[in-house]
């Protein structure tokens, strides 16, 4: 599972392209400040980005890499899934437009 956006490299202008998910960091005790109300329970999800899929299969160094967090008011951190986190990925605005492939 992986995600077609491209991410601009460190301002380069130069971009790449196909983007999944590497590490998930869960701190079901951490509280963030959501709507005027605490949450608790936070994801940590980072999101590594290779020039394409060949790159990727390669063994090649990601080219650029994102960094996010969700808490329990953006998904359930109980049973959580790769389904679950790309979906919320694809509703952040750097990935609005990303496809599926």
């Amino acid at each position: 599972m992986a995600l077609l956006q491209p991410i601009e490299i460190d301002g380069t202008g130069l971009f790449a392209t196909y983007c999944r998910i590497t590490h998930v960091s869960v701190d079901f005790t951490a509280t963030r400040e959501h709507e005027e109300q605490t949450i608790v329970g936070v994801a940590e999800v980072l999101v590594h980005a290779y020039a394409d899929k060949a790159a990727r299969d390669d063994g090649k160094a990601p080219a650029a890499m994102r960094r996010m967090i969700f808490t329990t008011a953006d998904i359930p951190l109980e049973g959580l899934s790769r389904a679950v986190l790309y979906e919320a990925i694809r509703s952040t605005p750097d990935f609005k437009d990303a496809q599926d492939i």
